[in-house]
């Protein structure tokens, strides 16, 4: 589990087109996947990344769009390689 909040400090390249294409083409369902893999509850997701659970819950429902910066987080957490 992560102890605290680690922000990258790399930006995701539009220009990189494997890391891009990987990386954006998460969907809700990856994400929700993703979690559960990690063994982390709604709860426990957003205190580690700053989002209140229902904000990460919408976003796996594919009502809100996936954020840059959750994408940096879990390619900094190595969930997203």
């Amino acid at each position: 589990m992560i102890t605290e909040l680690q922000f990258p400090t790399f930006p995701i390249d539009k220009r990189n087109k494997m890391l891009y294409n990987d990386t954006m083409e998460l969907t809700g369902d990856k994400l929700r996947e993703l979690r559960y893999k990690h063994n982390m509850t709604l709860v426990e997701l957003a205190s580690q990344t700053g989002y209140t659970w229902t904000h990460i819950q919408r976003m796996e429902k594919g009502r809100y769009k996936i954020s840059d910066r959750l994408l940096r987080l879990l390619i900094a957490w190595e969930w997203i390689k």
